[in-house]
């Protein structure tokens, strides 16, 4: 239970500092708007993703692998990300 709680309380806070840098980097809305869709097509894809580490013999062992490799592919796109947009626009890039 506390575990719950703690990726549900974690979870508010990347789900916004995810909407808001999407929208400081893209000003039109477009990509915002977008911002549900891939959430739900992570929520299909995760649990099935998970689902087929269990159906191999890799345990809950691999989920956890999986998860960290994602967090650390998510890291290096929000990486990617700020040195594109600290290239063209500085100021946005390090605005807080």
């Amino acid at each position: 239970m506390i575990s719950m709680f703690a990726f549900n309380f974690c979870w508010i806070f990347v789900d916004i500092y995810q909407s808001a840098t999407i929208a400081n980097v893209d000003r039109s809305g477009r990509f915002p708007a977008l911002i549900p869709a891939a959430q739900g097509l992570g929520n299909f894809l995760g649990p099935n993703m998970a689902a087929s580490v269990l159906a191999y013999p890799f345990g809950y062992d691999g989920v956890f692998i999986l998860c960290g490799a994602a967090s650390i592919i998510a890291m290096l796109v929000y990486l990617y990300m700020y040195l594109m947009l600290k290239k063209t626009i500085p100021a946005l890039a390090d605005a807080s």
